[in-house]
């Protein structure tokens, strides 16, 4: 018994070794590879702001998320704040109104003499959804029929288009929302409730703060419940938005619904559910380009939802389009995220004693620029001002969320960025008549806001809504991660990263300290990650043919978690690599370290982020995957050292 008990305490003293060494920075006399030199020399930790933390967003035993200044000083030089942009000059001249079920489109007379001095004349075309082969893209144009003062109207959208006898003085479209026969079918809120999706693309929570702080201070001083620990759980929107659709993670959803050759209509996502429980539907998406479920994939075939304003935003985008950092900012004379603004309200009022579910995504404003979200906070503040005053407010739970923070350029290379690209802002508005109906539900939401919380558990939320207006649907648990529940139930304290089905690539629970990237460990490490790269390109058909092999140019930045010990018990740390090749590329990547005989032995952790904009390097091939990690061969023609001048400038 008392060799055992030795035995033991002898073989925890070997695995701890090299971890008091790492504390105390005896890595350069102890750990070496396998020819005996030292890969640790001079590695010393920062002593810098964010490796003192005594703030935590979420503080329980396995996860500790840094609650940092949304205006760091690493993050300071990239933040400047921007007015808003107006589409137009005039007041709208064409507007729809709705008397009883009938529909009208009129014309503003009293703005004639503000657009033109001469005489102008009005018509429209119905647009309708095309039937080609591609449908998701194609939109149809009836002929323009000309109208006086206004005009009754049977199609739920029109382009309407006002001309003088020598220009084009205006031109807008309009998306109609009214009831149809799907919708007198639907079931009455009476004493269920509806759920609205509003997101903003590439928003962390971070960022709200930043840009967007009168919008981020009525939320918080109006019961918003915020989940402060919510870790996105993939690279980009497709993914992240899927897990909270289906309850499925990438890998998944490309296996079983295959969105790159089919179109998604056979793939089981959440809307389908309410939609068959009488649930008045709606998904609303501005940019087309840029669509989540279209964007490299084949859409819909059929409307996915009883209200479906893709082809509305084909046809705004139409109109003549004022970009933004590359974005559709201004289709004809409004924004395109006020266009998803309008189409809530509508769908919020003309439904208002129905059951209703919708999603509306913003990209336009948000996407390509850390700060132009900036210039919609009033915007944004007056719509959430309107919204809680209205009947809605009393029926509807509503998430305000993101999919992830800024991806790309130089603020990724910050503890800052790589903190906030994992933690999109989400807030909940439940309303007070389900807080009085299920107050234990309620209880749990706000605890859970301090817990560690990803897009699966709300699509096990979504389903706890569905079953309580509707006890005869049966709860399925989320394929890619089991053990994930609704917001409405406690989550356990003890939740860790692997719990949540989080890569630890993605997890923001450990964090990381700085550490000299020039260290032998880090090198090696960052040679292995680029052997993972290379071999994850070439395992794509178009791989090895289409795609340059990339070589290391430099280590921008390294990091490194605090020791953990794994389930076999080996010591383990996580470097957190940042890295420049040739061709022109930057990577993030998460290498875990552990030791054999003081050896280290290397694991990838998770995918491998691309943090620098690549446009059109990788246009030359199809797959998602491939296109953030390929740069296609021939795009530069000039000699490397030439390349590596031009870069450096």
């Amino acid at each position: 018994m008392e060799q055992h008990f030795l035995s033991r305490h002898k073989y925890l003293l070997i695995c701890l070794i090299p971890n008091i060494m790492i504390l105390f920075g005896y890595y350069e006399n102890y750990i070496k590879d396998q020819n005996g030199i030292i890969l640790f020399k001079n590695v010393e930790r920062a002593d810098t702001a964010y490796t003192d933390l005594s703030k935590y967003l979420v503080d329980t035993k396995n996860c500790k998320i840094p609650d940092i200044d949304p205006l760091n000083s690493d993050v300071w030089p990239y933040y400047k704040k921007q007015d808003y942009v107006n589409c137009r000059t005039n007041d709208l001249l064409t507007y729809v109104d709705k008397i009883d079920d009938k529909v009208f489109l009129k014309i503003d007379y009293t703005l004639l003499d503000v657009y033109s001095l001469y005489p102008i004349t009005c018509c429209y075309s119905n647009v309708t959804r095309g039937n080609g082969n591609d449908l998701d893209d194609d939109i149809s144009f009836s002929d323009c029929r000309e109208f006086q003062d206004c005009v009754e109207i049977f199609c739920d959208l029109v382009k309407v288009t006002c001309k003088t006898e020598y220009t084009e003085i205006y031109s807008n479209v309009h998306s109609i929302v009214r009831k149809n026969l799907e919708t007198q079918t639907k079931r009455d809120s009476s004493s269920d409730f509806s759920v609205l999706l509003i997101g903003i693309d590439t928003m962390s929570q971070l960022n709200l703060i930043r840009t967007m702080p009168k919008t981020q201070r009525l939320l918080e001083k109006n019961g918003w419940v915020n989940l402060k620990g919510y870790n996105k759980i993939d690279d980009n929107t497709f993914p992240n938005l899927m897990a909270i659709l289906s309850g499925m993670n990438l890998s998944q959803v490309m296996r079983i619904c295959n969105p790159e050759s089919n179109f998604l209509d056979g793939c089981d996502l959440i809307w389908k559910r309410f939609r068959q429980f009488d649930y008045v539907t709606a998904y609303a998406e501005d940019e087309t380009k840029l669509n989540t479920f279209s964007y490299l994939m084949k859409g819909f075939n059929n409307t996915p939802t009883s209200f479906y304003f893709r082809p509305y935003f084909l046809a705004a985008e139409t109109l003549t389009v004022v970009t933004q950092y590359l974005s559709s900012y201004c289709t004809g004379p409004e924004t395109s995220g006020e266009r998803i603004l309008s189409l809530i309200k509508d769908f919020c009022t003309v439904f208002v004693d129905k059951l209703k579910f919708g999603l509306f995504w913003m990209n336009t404003f948000s996407h390509n620029n850390i700060n132009t979200a900036s210039g919609m906070d009033d915007v944004f503040e007056n719509f959430l001002t309107d919204f809680m005053a209205s009947p809605a407010a009393e029926t509807t739970i509503v998430v305000f969320f993101s999919d992830h923070g800024f991806r790309f350029g130089k603020i990724r290379y910050t503890y800052s960025g790589w903190l906030e690209e994992r933690l999109p802002f989400n807030y909940i508005w439940v309303p007070r008549p389900f807080q009085s109906k299920y107050p234990e539900a309620y209880k749990n939401l706000k605890v859970n806001a301090n817990r560690l919380t990803t897009p699966y558990d709300l699509y096990m939320t979504l389903q706890d809504i569905l079953h309580r207006s509707n006890n005869s649907y049966v709860i399925q648990p989320s394929l890619a991660c089991p053990n994930c529940r609704s917001l409405f139930q406690r989550i356990n304290e003890e939740r860790s990263c692997d719990d949540a089905s989080i890569s630890q690539h993605l997890c923001t629970c450990m964090g990381h300290s700085p550490i000299d990237p020039n260290s032998k460990i880090v090198k090696k490490a960052t040679f292995f990650a680029l052997d993972k790269l290379k071999s994850t390109i070439n395992s794509f058909h178009d791989g090895p043919s289409m795609c340059a092999s990339y070589d290391l140019k430099h280590i921008i930045s390294s990091g490194i978690t605090d020791t953990f010990y794994n389930k076999k018990h080996e010591s383990v740390n996580y470097l957190l690599i940042v890295f420049e090749t040739f061709p022109k590329a930057v990577f993030e990547a998460t290498v875990s370290v552990s030791y054999q005989n003081f050896i280290p032995l290397f694991t990838l952790q998770g995918i491998i982020s691309r943090v620098d904009r690549y446009g059109n390097t990788s246009a030359c091939v199809k797959d998602p995957i491939l296109r953030k990690y390929c740069h296609c061969n021939g795009f530069y023609t000039t000699m490397k050292k030439t390349v590596d001048i031009l870069f450096n400038n």
